[in-house]
């Protein structure tokens, strides 16, 4: 069979092959277990971007086709309806459409219902919360409609992939006796004891400073990186004894937060950590952190705090998204209320039976995203929706 995913995702080509900070060629290893040729359908741009850690999207059985942006109201006008078209006959000539809940996405999976064409919506994120919390008008203006959109959309497909277990179901709920699956887009590998071993040691040594560590992208406020900057003032001002330092990891330009911590007088406990690549490097860059925050204004399911938890990192987040499917309540914070987070911290930092009882709980509960669990139930979705086809 042949499968056409489509989605507004940016990649980047050099005009020989094509790649993604977030879509590599691995995620399309996922599909193409199922499916013989997959088509991707996306955005581009012809400069890669190198604030971003990018990987390689091109590879065997992947075709790339790639649409005008329409996030513009005259791109909308002059574009929409050649690219309609073109979408059009992809669809007709594939077996099955993929579609990401996004712009494109919405348009494809219309397009296959009028051509009686079988689709797979992925919901990945909740629209709403995303365009809400991003900051600007448009964003707010936008936030209602593609909520409305997606409810619509998701009450009437029959093949609803899902990347939380709760969340993303009670805002968009699917098509009764519609073929459902949770499968969670964040992947992650087995992790040896010896990690857990390490932190658990790591939290018995009595330490002068306290290591947290964030990481998110500085190119919006919804990682509510100025949440915790505000929360460790309110301590900073209040523990004589409380000394810390915060690492935050991630793209984008730091100006603006470099500024804010300046003005909260943090400058000397705040550092910059730029990036770092995938794997290894992100795993000895959380093995040195103390305490993991996720202080998200909105989320998915975040890869970021699966990561920490794999590497036995005593985690506190906001309740944002589908977080709470990950942490207890006595972990988690009001999305923006950097005061709730000022006293999570205090109440926690230097208690070592929560932060030992933390590290093996989240050790544990990361191992339910491990690749091999995930790829199991991926592969089982697709086939029995093959199966349902067929029939």
């Amino acid at each position: 069979m042949k499968a056409l995913f489509v989605h507004d995702h940016i990649f980047y080509t050099d005009n020989t092959c094509f790649y993604s900070d977030k879509l590599p060629y691995e995620i399309w290893k996922r599909y193409l277990k199922n499916f013989d040729e997959l088509v991707v359908f996306g955005r581009v741009k012809h400069d890669i971007d190198k604030s971003k850690q990018v990987s390689l999207s091109s590879g065997e059985n992947v075709k790339f086709e790639i649409g005008q942006s329409l996030n513009s109201f005259k791109s909308l006008v002059f574009y929409k309806k050649r690219e309609s078209k073109r979408l059009q006959k992809l669809i007709e000539n594939t077996d099955i459409l993929i579609a990401r809940n996004s712009m494109y996405g919405n348009m494809a999976i219309k397009i296959a219902e009028a051509l009686n064409k079988p689709y797979i919506l992925e919901i990945v994120s909740c629209p709403f919360n995303s365009l809400w919390s991003y900051g600007s008008l448009k964003g707010k203006i936008m936030a209602p409609i593609s909520m409305y959109n997606l409810k619509s959309i998701a009450s009437s497909s029959r093949y609803v992939h899902y990347v939380s277990k709760n969340f993303l179901q009670k805002s968009y709920p699917p098509l009764k006796n519609a073929i459902v699956e949770k499968i969670s887009n964040v992947e992650i590998p087995l992790v040896d004891a010896n990690v857990l071993d390490k932190r658990l040691e790591k939290i018995k040594i009595n330490k002068k400073k306290i290591i947290f560590g964030i990481i998110g992208s500085f190119k919006s406020k919804y990682k509510g990186i100025h949440t915790a900057l505000e929360a460790l003032s309110n301590l900073d001002n209040r523990l004589k004894d409380f000394s810390y330092e915060l690492r935050i990891l991630g793209a984008g330009n730091i100006d603006y937060y470099q500024k804010y911590a300046y003005n909260l007088g943090l400058n000397d406990t705040v550092s910059f950590d730029g990036l770092r690549a995938c794997g290894t490097e992100v795993f000895e860059w959380l093995d040195d952190i103390d305490i993991y925050l996720q202080p998200s204004l909105t989320e998915g399911v975040p890869r970021a705090l699966i990561e920490a938890m794999s590497r036995g990192c005593p985690s506190i987040a906001s309740s944002a998204g589908g977080i709470p499917e990950l942490l207890n309540n006595s972990e988690l914070f009001t999305p923006n209320n950097h005061t709730e987070l000022s006293k999570t911290i205090e109440r926690v930092y230097h208690n070592k039976s929560w932060l030992k009882a933390q590290a093996l709980k989240n050790f544990e509960k990361s191992k339910e995203y491990s690749k091999e669990k995930l790829n199991k139930r991926r592969f089982d979705f697709y086939e029995k929706i093959k199966k349902d086809i067929l029939q």
